[in-house]
């Protein structure tokens, strides 16, 4: 017969020869997306980060981590200027990320690296080493916009918003209130000597911004770098997530 010599032969189900490369490739795109919606939500919606520095206390202690969202104010944390939709401007009491005046970015190869180590250590790591009074990113509470007069007295700030004719403390103006810190001056220390909290009145420009942190006496701030620009802003912190959770509401 004419299939004889086709038996004994027993057929076998197609096996693919390389199941592990394919099974890598499958893995290696889908760690890939992962990496792209986690690139997208850090740059634009939400950046979690660690408090390093003691210029905020109490509100922010060393060791506290917050959300960050570069989105309410139209910003992103790529470094390049980019206009996004804004869902609402600047407000008093607000706790800022800025850029501060003078702040250099880090080498071109660690802006590349940085998101890859981040993102791989669950931010754990990070390349950027930073001294806590020349921070690339810093956190302040704005108390002043433009077009406002204000002046200072022992590290506490008061404000006399355009079109009123007298001055008010700053807690006046902000809904949640916050507690100053270090504002006492040491004995002998005379309101002329430096770094004695005093500020002569003066007025904001447009586009001029005024950000103190809590605790006055550890804060490199606008009493040292005076006005910030809208431009220094990266975002704002809309919650602490540890080691208590608290969403920061607000003001208006």
């Amino acid at each position: 017969m004419r299939g004889s010599r086709y038996r004994g032969y027993r057929y076998r189900s197609y096996r693919d020869p390389h199941p592990l490369r394919r099974k890598l490739l499958k893995a290696g795109f889908f760690i890939f997306l992962l990496f792209l919606a986690h690139m997208f939500v850090t740059t634009f919606l939400l950046v979690p980060l660690k408090i390093t520095s003691s210029s905020m206390e109490p509100a922010l202690d060393p060791g506290d981590k917050v959300l960050v969202s570069p989105l309410v104010y139209g910003k992103s944390m790529m470094e390049m200027d980019l206009s996004l939709p804004q869902i609402h401007p600047p407000e008093r009491g607000d706790l800022v990320l800025i850029n501060p005046p003078g702040s250099k970015p880090p080498p071109w190869y660690v802006r590349i690296l940085e998101p890859f180590i981040r993102f791989f250590t669950f931010n754990k790591a990070t390349l950027v080493k930073e001294n806590p009074w020349e921070n690339r990113l810093m956190i302040k509470r704005l108390l002043a916009l433009p077009g406002d007069t204000i002046k200072m007295e022992e590290y506490q700030l008061f404000i006399k918003p355009q079109g009123i004719d007298k001055y008010y403390h700053e807690l006046a103006f902000i809904e949640h209130q916050y507690t100053i810190e270090g504002f006492e001056l040491p004995e002998g220390w005379q309101k002329e000597d430096p770094f004695s909290g005093n500020l002569q009145p003066f007025t904001l420009k447009e586009g001029q911004f005024f950000l103190l942190g809590d605790n006055r006496q550890s804060s490199s701030d606008s009493l040292l770098w005076g006005p910030v620009s809208f431009d220094s802003f990266k975002g704002k912190v809309i919650m602490k997530i540890w080691p208590e959770v608290l969403l920061y509401k607000r003001t208006k």
